[in-house]
C-alpha cells in the first residue's frame, strides 16, 4: 500500500494551487479590461497566460489528488514525465536522479524483505509462481527437477526462450 505524503506537502501544494487560481482570475480580468479598451494584442496575451495557468493548475490538482494514492517511486516518475513534457529539463534531470535513488532504495528494501522470509514463505511464493506459469515454462521447471533428481532430460530446446 502506498504511503501517505506528509500533510505539509499537500497543504503547500494546495496553497500553490490557490495562488495560481488567483493569478488566473487576475489575467481573466486583464483580458476583459483589454477587450473593453479594444487592445486586442494585450487581450490575446492575457488570455494565453490564463490558459497556461489553467493547464498548470489542472496538473497541480491532479498531483494533489494523487498524493495519497501513489508510492513515492510512482509519484517521482509522474513528476519526471510531466517536467520533461513541459520542457523543464533541469527539473526533469533532478527528478530522474531522485527517481533512480528511490528505485534503488525500494529494490534494497525488497532484498531485505526476502532475506527476512522463512523458507516456508519463500516456498509458498515459488509454488504460487509455478502454478501460474505457461506450459512451456513449466516444462523447463520439470526438466530442471528431473535433472536434479538424476534423471535424463531428452527434450530438445526450442527456438524461443
Amino acid at each position: 500500500m502506498a504511503k501517505r505524503a506528509p500533510r505539509s506537502e499537500a497543504s503547500s501544494l494546495e496553497e500553490h494551487a490557490n495562488e495560481i487560481e488567483s493569478q488566473v482570475r487576475k489575467f481573466d480580468a486583464l483580458t476583459a479590461a483589454a477587450v473593453k479598451a479594444e487592445q486586442m494584442s494585450a487581450a490575446v496575451n492575457a488570455a494565453a497566460k490564463a490558459t497556461d495557468l489553467r493547464k498548470a493548475l489542472a496538473r497541480l490538482r491532479g498531483e494533489i489528488d494523487s498524493i495519497g494514492m501513489m508510492s513515492p517511486t510512482e509519484r517521482l516518475d509522474r513528476l519526471h514525465r510531466a517536467a520533461a513534457a513541459d520542457g523543464s529539463w533541469v527539473a526533469a534531470a533532478q527528478l530522474y536522479k531522485q527517481l533512480e535513488e528511490a528505485r534503488q532504495k525500494a529494490k534494497d528494501n525488497e532484498t531485505l524483505d526476502a532475506e527476512r522470509m522463512t523458507d516456508e514463505q519463500l516456498l509458498s511464493i515459488i509454488v504460487h509462481a509455478i502454478a501460474s506459469m505457461q506450459p512451456q515454462h513449466l516444462e523447463r521447471i520439470e526438466d530442471a527437477v528431473d535433472m536434479r533428481r538424476g534423471g535424463k532430460v531428452v527434450r530438445l530446446a526450442s527456438g524461443g526462450a
